[in-house]
């Protein structure tokens, strides 16, 4: 009966040791999911200071789109966001370029319209490329925060300093479709932003 205890004992740390490592490893895969993501972003980033040399020609009145384009370049710029408020960021980037690219198409006569349907096209590949990576990073940031889940595992978790990680665009309680997997972003505070 003396072996009991530390039997015991042995397979609970084992236990602990095989969560703890299987917790770093998602850990791991959803960090190395957010560079790709920062890559498609600065690409589009790169994209906006083209674009708004090719709409300047606008006239003076017409340029509040073009405002609110670098407006919320700046803001999506911030290095310190935290991946959900990143998301937030894109999304009023995104939703400013494309006001921007039909508000410069209202005006064939001061603006290279070709130009503009060449930024377009830019624009969409850019869109999808950043949804894809997205849509990878969330799906990393989900498999390891279901991980962290039950209240043995949360135990070994909270023990090893591995808290749940926030995703790209939307808060820890919202969810995706099913259809497209889980869709988050997981970064905690100090995590790799771009």
């Amino acid at each position: 009966m003396e072996w009991v205890i530390p039997a015991v004992l042995v397979v609970l740390l084992g236990w602990g040791t095989l969560i703890r490592a299987r917790l770093k490893r998602l850990h791991t895969a959803a960090v190395e999911a957010w560079p790709p993501l920062a890559a498609a972003l600065q690409r589009r980033h790169a994209l906006v200071t083209p674009l708004v040399k090719t709409l300047e020609p606008l006239p003076r009145k017409s340029q509040r789109p073009l405002q609110n384009l670098v407006k919320a370049r700046k803001a999506a710029l911030v290095a310190d966001l935290s991946p959900q408020a990143a998301g937030a960021a894109e999304h009023a980037l995104e939703t400013a370029i494309i006001e921007a690219l039909i508000h410069g198409e209202a005006f064939p006569d001061q603006v290279d319209t070709a130009r503009l349907a060449q930024f377009a096209d830019a624009f969409e590949q850019a869109a999808e490329r950043i949804s894809a990576a997205a849509e990878a990073f969330n799906e990393a940031a989900f498999a390891y925060n279901s991980a962290c889940v039950g209240s043995p595992v949360t135990l070994v978790a909270k023990l090893s300093n591995y808290w749940p990680l926030e995703y790209f665009g939307l808060d820890l309680t919202e969810r995706g479709p099913t259809t497209q997997n889980e869709r988050g972003q997981a970064a905690e505070p100090g995590a790799p932003m771009a």
